[in-house]
């Protein structure tokens, strides 16, 4: 069977732009514009130590700290007036954790954060 020819087209078609999957060594919360988590990927219990059930409807301060959080609204200006997400690198979102590289970017009236720990190696993608 022949490989089916890849071109930009059949990037839109792959399953990780849904919410919920996502590569194992990061996670992401929709959020929101009451800064509640609308969604959350399968495996924040595995980056945040947070179930990702129980994540949904609770404040997003019950998963990030006050000070990343102050970081992270200090930063939406940036999102509001682009297409491009916001990188902010080293950010500390529990103080039990290491840091971590966020990334946050609006979607319709969803705020995206996306948290990858930094120095995890690359594993697999989450289903």
């Amino acid at each position: 069977m022949a490989e089916p020819k890849v071109d930009l087209t059949n990037c839109d078609r792959e399953p990780i732009h849904r919410l919920g999957r996502v590569q194992s060594y990061g996670a992401l919360l929709a959020l929101g514009p009451d800064w509640t988590v609308l969604n959350a990927s399968a495996n924040l219990d595995s980056i945040l130590g947070s179930d990702a059930a129980s994540a949904i409807g609770q404040p997003v301060s019950t998963l990030i700290d006050a000070e990343a959080l102050k970081r992270i609204r200090s930063s939406m200006g940036a999102v509001e007036s682009s297409d491009n997400a916001v990188r902010l690198f080293g950010l500390k979102v529990r103080e039990a954790l290491g840091p971590f590289d966020v990334s946050i970017h609006q979607s319709g009236r969803r705020l995206l954060v996306e948290l990858e720990p930094k120095g995890r190696a690359v594993e697999v993608d989450v289903m």
